[in-house]
């Protein structure tokens, strides 16, 4: 038997999710590309292109689980340990498993606001966005 999803994502939650996920997608744009970055966004938060990898797979990282989970019923508290793993993962990679770069604290720094960024929003989401699924609703009337 599958699980099904118990919540829902109420409007205002989908549409500031979405906006944030295609500002992201947009950034991941201008990473890979950079005559695709938005004029005066690395300006505007300094230095933000230089870090942009951290930045961008620590949220789609927390985003995506964090999503998933919110809509299955998870707590908050969950979402708070997923996201320290990540911050955790950040700083051990950075600081002592420099693999494919080298080492750079600053990195780590970067994908942690953006981990913590990313559970504030997800915590927005639980606190304020969610809603029993009708689907669930409706499964439950029937059987009663």
């Amino acid at each position: 038997m599958m699980s099904t999803a118990t919540f829902e994502l109420k409007p205002w939650a989908f549409v500031v999710y979405s906006l944030v996920f295609g500002i992201a997608g947009l950034a991941a744009v201008g990473y890979v590309d950079p005559e695709m970055r938005l004029a005066g966004f690395d300006g505007l938060v300094f230095g933000f292109y230089g870090h942009a990898s951290n930045v961008l797979i620590s949220y789609a990282v927390i985003v995506v689980y964090g999503t998933i989970r919110l809509v299955m019923g998870a707590k908050i508290r969950e979402l708070a340990v997923a996201t320290g793993v990540i911050v955790a993962a950040n700083y051990v990679y950075e600081v002592g498993l420099t693999l494919w770069n080298t080492k750079d604290l600053a990195d780590a720094h970067w994908g942690a606001a953006s981990s913590l960024l990313t559970l504030a929003l997800l915590a927005a989401i639980h606190r304020f966005g969610v809603k029993p699924a009708a689907s669930a609703s409706v499964t439950v009337k029937a059987r009663a």
